[in-house]
């Protein structure tokens, strides 16, 4: 999973407190423990700590004398008002978010003993500047620093045989690993002996502007996540591997420069391919003239991620793969057509797409993944080709302007959720003969009662028996092949392989059955030659067959 997301839904989970408060054996002195045999653990009262906080090594309790040995999950998350905090020579670990959104804590003071520090210790801790880890360091889990917007430097201590820092970053003791550049640094020159980028290691580093990764560098991890900053980034010729997301909200970016020697991956015009140029790895955020290769096979995993600016893109009918979140986040986006050679719409890969109004989804597209449109809340239109067999959990959900859904005949299966909070979803024309295998919540409770289900006709009792389709309450029995559907209502009919759109003069849009554009205008009459099409108007979406 990505780091941001890891982010966010950690966030989440704060907030909705889903996190376990640690339970306390006593408090002395202000200083809630918690009691493990002959030890000690400083955990969370019900007080928040604040101010200057000084851990004695040992406490005594009950007519015993404990040793303070370990900061415990969540000791002290979002103490506000801490300044300061002093561990002792006793102490060996910091846990799990011990630390966590301490927007005051500028000081830290480890002692000589502590081995580990959790995943996120000081994750958010926005006032820290400075933190010097102690000789005895051996383990320094993910994202223990992360977010830490003020901080300029990590001094490892001489001695530690487990890492080391120059000038502020963090590496492995050889210097091989790069694990964490501090998130104020602008600036950073990578030794020549790295050859491993961690993930998360520049995360969020927003006063850097550019980056030379130098030759001696075969894997860069996850690791540029959140450069908001960052316009250029030089790749050496000896990166063979490249994480998913490695760029990923790096939203200044104008340029990727790989060396021509690379033999994994190459540049075109500042986008990350493969060395063949058959994947797109990353395009740019700030790149907005889209001209993607015909060679191009693949849009790989956050390709275009948050590419806000970007308001159109015409993807070649080469491409049969659009990966994990190629275009979550592309909020300037207003219409996609898929490619008909593309067979699965990945997890993720359209979500918060806040101003797609059109998608046109080609007959060769057999799944449709999770997550894949959630939250585009301004799409009006879907209109999906005939091979379409799975709609995944989620998939259309938080698509609170659709007001009808189209399901071809294809379709088995509807995941979890997938049309959850479509508030605007009245019409739902279900064409498969067997009613497909949805979930309880597949639609949410209001499609049932103000929803209307157009299903073809001779089906109406299998929809019934249906254990989830027979909570509709408005189902109806149409033919699936017919000229006209609801003419009264919606003033769309044919007559002679002439389209009738009786629409006020207001514009409108026909498809194909594959998904193809074939006309956008306000024309009352329309000639077409005979098939099967899909009308879209401002209110509502329809199919019609010319023959």
């Amino acid at each position: 999973m990505k780091i941001h997301l890891q982010i966010w839904l950690w966030i989440a989970a704060i907030l909705s407190g889903v996190f376990p408060m640690s339970a306390y054996d006593f408090q002395a002195d202000g200083i809630y423990y918690g009691l493990n045999g002959e030890e000690a653990t400083v955990v969370q009262g019900d007080t928040p700590y604040s101010g200057n906080v000084v851990i004695p090594s040992s406490i005594s309790y009950d007519g015993n004398t404990y040793s303070v040995t370990a900061i415990g999950e969540t000791a002290f998350e979002s103490c506000s008002e801490l300044t300061s905090i002093a561990l002792p020579n006793t102490v060996t670990t910091i846990g799990y978010a011990a630390f966590y959104n301490c927007s005051s804590l500028a000081s830290v003071s480890m002692g000589n003993s502590v081995t580990s520090i959790g995943v996120h210790a000081f994750f958010l801790c926005s006032s820290l500047a400075s933190i010097t880890l102690p000789a005895s360091v051996t383990s320094i889990e993910t994202d223990a620093f992360l977010s830490c917007a003020n901080l300029e430097e990590i001094i490892v201590a001489e001695g530690n045989n487990s890492y080391s820092s120059v000038d502020g970053v963090l590496y492995d003791k050889n210097k091989t690993v790069l694990l964490k550049c501090p998130d104020k640094k602008s600036q950073v020159t990578i030794p020549s002996s790295v050859t491993t980028i961690e993930n998360g290691a520049f995360t969020s580093c927003h006063g850097l502007t550019s980056i030379e990764i130098p030759n001696s560098v075969e894997r860069i991890g996850q690791a540029f996540a959140g450069c908001r900053n960052l316009t250029t980034v030089s790749i050496g010729n000896s990166v063979t591997a490249i994480g998913n997301g490695a760029f990923s909200a790096c939203t200044s970016l104008e340029e990727i420069i790989v060396a021509e020697e690379n033999p994994s991956y190459s540049s075109v015009e500042g986008a990350l391919y493969n060395k063949d140029q058959t994947v797109l790895s990353k395009w740019p955020d700030k790149k907005l003239n889209v001209s993607i290769p015909n060679s191009v096979t693949a849009i790989g995993n956050y390709a275009f991620e948050y590419c806000s600016e970007l308001t159109s893109i015409t993807l070649p009918e080469s491409v049969t793969t659009i990966g994990e979140w190629a275009f979550s986040g592309c909020s300037g986006l207003t219409s996609i057509d898929i490619p008909h050679a593309v067979k699965n719409i990945g997890y993720q890969a359209f979500s918060y797409c806040s101003n797609l109004t059109s998608i046109s989804i080609g007959n060769s597209v057999i799944v449709i993944g999770d997550y894949a449109f959630e939250n585009c809340n301004s799409l009006t239109l879907v209109a999906m080709g005939n091979s379409v067999s799975a709609i995944g959990n989620h998939a259309f959900s938080g698509c609170s302007s659709l007001p009808s859904i189209t399901l071809p005949a294809s379709v088995t299966r509807i995941g979890a959720n997938a049309f959850w909070r479509c508030n605007n979803l009245q019409k739902i024309y279900s064409w498969p003969q067997n009613p497909p295998e949805i979930a309880f919540n597949t639609f949410s409770i209001d499609h049932y009662t103000s929803s209307t289900l157009y299903i073809p006709t001779g089906c109406k009792s299998k929809y019934e028996a249906n254990p989830n389709w027979y909570n509709f309450m408005n189902m109806v029995e149409i033919q699936s092949s017919v000229d006209e559907i609801d003419r009264q209502e919606l003033h769309i009919y044919v007559v002679d392989c002439t389209l009738h759109v009786e629409n006020d003069g207001a514009a409108y849009r026909v498809y194909s059955a594959s998904g193809k554009a074939v006309y956008a205008g306000n024309a009352a009459t329309l000639s077409l030659a005979p098939g099967v099409y899909v009308v879209c108007t401002e209110n509502d979406v329809q199919k019609v067959l010319v023959k």
